[in-house]
Parts: C-alpha cells; sequence; structure tokens
C-alpha cells in the first residue's frame, strides 16, 4: 500500500523487523479502511478524521496506552465491533436561525489558538486545553482577543 510508505517516509518511521513492520502495515490498513469508511459520512459531522498523523500504524490498544487514556476510555470503546456496530450514522441538520451562521471557524478567523498537543509530557489533562479553548472562544465573541497558554 503506498499510502504505508508514504506514512513510513513522512513520520520518519523505522521498524526493528519484518514481524514488526507486518503488524503496523496490519495496524496502518485497518485504520486507513476505518478512516475511509468514516469519511463517506464526513459531510454530516462537525469533525474530520485522517490519517496523517503520528499514530496511524497503532493499534487502538497501543493509541490508548500512548495517550494515557487507559483508565477514562471503558475497554470496549476501541473493540473493532464498535466501529462496525457503528454503520449508521444520523446527519446533523444544518439550519440557519436568527441570523445565525451555519458553520463558524473561530480559529479560521484568528479568534482561537491552534489545538494543542499534549502527548509528549502524556500529562492527561485535556480539561485544561478544553478550559482554555473555551476561555479563548469567549473572549473573541466578548470582543477582546486572548491567546492563552497552559
Amino acid at each position: 500500500m503506498k499510502a504505508f510508505v508514504n506514512f513510513i517516509a513522512e513520520m520518519s518511521r523505522t521498524y526493528t523487523d519484518k514481524s514488526e513492520t507486518a503488524a503496523r502495515y496490519r495496524n496502518f490498513k485497518n485504520n486507513y479502511y476505518k478512516v475511509q469508511k468514516h469519511q463517506v459520512h464526513e459531510q454530516h459531522l462537525p469533525y474530520t478524521v485522517t490519517m496523517s498523523n503520528r499514530f496511524a500504524d497503532l493499534s487502538p490498544e497501543e493509541f490508548i496506552s500512548q495517550i494515557g487514556a487507559e483508565s477514562i476510555v471503558p475497554k470496549n470503546v476501541m473493540t473493532p465491533t464498535t466501529f462496525s456496530a457503528r454503520a449508521e450514522f444520523v446527519p446533523f441538520v444544518d439550519k440557519k436561525e436568527d441570523g445565525l451562521p451555519i458553520h463558524k471557524n473561530w480559529f479560521e478567523e484568528g479568534k482561537i489558538g491552534a489545538s494543542q498537543d499534549q502527548l509528549p509530557l502524556q500529562c492527561a489533562s485535556s480539561w485544561a486545553f478544553a478550559s482554555v479553548g473555551a476561555l479563548e472562544g469567549l473572549s473573541a465573541i466578548k470582543g477582546t482577543q486572548a491567546e492563552l497558554s497552559v
């Protein structure tokens, strides 16, 4: 799969042997197909999923372990049956009410900062990052620009 070869090059991955390479390829291929299946329904969702990150060759268990979420993610959430059972998506209905825009992206407008990557620290403080994002958004709504940091 050309996408896997490109991933290895882009992420500067090296694997110890053929066995590890084969296992990483299986993980990548499984994740790739999950992302492809998700992208079919993406126009109905408020977020996107891509393969362009350092997690693409990890198993679900490795991903949860690497982000330090073992204690907060229920064991059955990342199982293959969970993903296959989620074949149907309920589309969001975009409504324009009272002159409000259908879509508003504060990041694109320069009102909030970029998402912060907490993985190098593995500090499991996503609540703090979410709080900062909420405060930056509130500040933008009120007309004052505040770029905060955790």
